[in-house]
């Protein structure tokens, strides 16, 4: 196997893969619920971390990439809606944590059904085949993402 061609033919699918993915399967909008704030795409990935983890606020920036500031105002928007709490964390004051909230639990589970829902309606039109070899693919693209950006010596 010719490492170099293989590299390049991953990079070539990559840039088409990533916005067929973004604009086709990611693109739906979230759904309009009641709960103070707007409900972001955003929003809904820090409720999914938050599902079933309390998670440093430090460790949510780095896992979407979020600026400090960026993230602040985020926290602070989840915060005032209710949907979280922050809580110092037990072994290092200096560490804040957060938590969903009861109506956060609720928030997210409602997002979660409603855009999976979506994403099924759009899945359904592959064949059998195709959604097998995409199964297969994305589980793969899983087990491996962690690996990626982590450069060999």
């Amino acid at each position: 196997m010719d490492t170099v061609n293989t590299i390049e033919t991953i990079v070539d699918n990559l840039f088409y893969a990533i916005p067929i993915i973004h604009k086709r399967l990611m693109k739906i909008d979230p759904p309009d619920i009641k709960c103070g704030i707007r409900i972001s795409r955003l929003h809904i990935g820090i409720l999914a971390l938050l599902n079933e983890n309390i998670v440093p606020i430090s460790e949510i920036a780095s896992t979407f990439l979020i600026p400090k500031p960026q993230m602040t105002y985020l926290m602070n928007q989840l915060v005032k809606a209710g949907l979280v709490e922050r809580t110092a964390d037990i072994h290092d004051r200096r560490i804040t944590n957060v938590v969903l909230t009861t109506k956060g639990k609720e928030t997210f589970q409602r997002c979660d059904e409603y855009l999976k829902n979506n994403v099924r309606i759009m899945l359904a039109c592959l064949t059998e085949k195709e959604l097998e070899e995409l199964s297969i693919s994305l589980r793969k693209l899983k087990e491996i993402g962690p690996k990626l950006g982590n450069r060999r010596k």
